[in-house]
């Protein structure tokens, strides 16, 4: 997943009819989004500040100016029923999908707790209907030639590869990594809570339990990791912003 990629092609093609913060904006909040969804995070706003930025690009395409704070949710439940300089794809069709994603983030809430998690299949829905906004606005609305923009349209629809595989309790990290690094990942993965030791034995089941100890107690040394109780470790929030640095390596 070239996230670099998808932001600088993205604001070059939406550079000649969208301000630059406003086209900068929506490239940071969709590669964050599909970051989101890349390592499996669930606790991230990143799909709601999509859609602030999404109103912000309405607004300058049908006025030629925008808020700097819009009203979301009323702009978009009445510009169905006005008449706006844009087209029904992005005056109906648009508002309607950005209110979904909107809610969905901002009024249902991504983190659930309750028998059945619904959360990895939220942060789905919040990826698809965010790749539909931003590929219908550059096929609506980008500048430049039509094979560019074609182009940065299969950049933005390309399926997001996961960092962790996970059936059941087991997890799996598809990237190959040094065993402290993998060790980061699958913490981040379950933080903030802690992790037991043998549960990391499982999911390292191809690393030897010494291994995975040696490991574990260096990243204690260095102030990464925290041992609760005898058995059970967790990030630190240096660990966690280390973590988050190695996962972002794995997906530029």
């Amino acid at each position: 997943m070239d996230l670099k990629s998808v932001d600088g092609r993205f604001v070059r093609v939406m550079s000649p009819v969208l301000p630059g913060v406003v086209a900068g904006g929506l490239a940071e909040e969709f590669v964050s989004l599909r970051f989101d969804a890349a390592t499996g995070a669930t606790n991230s706003s990143a799909g709601g500040r999509l859609v602030e930025r999404f109103v912000q690009a309405l607004q300058h395409l049908e006025e030629e100016r925008f808020e700097e704070r819009p009203d979301v949710d009323r702009y978009l439940r009445t510009l169905e029923s006005r008449t706006a300089r844009l087209t029904d794809d992005l005056r109906i069709c648009g508002a309607r999908v950005a209110r979904a994603l909107y809610a969905v983030r901002n009024k249902r809430d991504v983190v659930h707790v309750g028998p059945v998690d619904s959360s990895k299949s939220d942060l789905r829905y919040c990826l698809a209907a965010a790749t539909w906004l931003m590929a219908e606005l550059v096929r609506q609305c980008a500048g430049g030639s039509m094979d560019e923009a074609a182009a940065v349209v299969a950049e933005i629809e390309r399926p997001v590869t996961g960092v962790i595989e996970q059936r059941g309790e087991k997890k799996l990290v598809l990237a190959g990594l040094p065993v402290a690094k993998e060790i980061l990942v699958l913490l981040n993965s379950h933080y903030p809570d802690p992790v037991p030791r043998r549960q990391l034995h499982e999911w390292m089941g191809r690393t030897s339990p010494a291994s995975v100890g040696k490991r574990l107690g260096e990243l204690y040394n260095r102030r990464l990791v925290e041992e609760w109780g005898e058995d059970d470790s967790t990030l630190t929030e240096i660990g966690l912003a280390e973590a988050q640095r190695v996962l972002r390596d794995i997906a530029a």
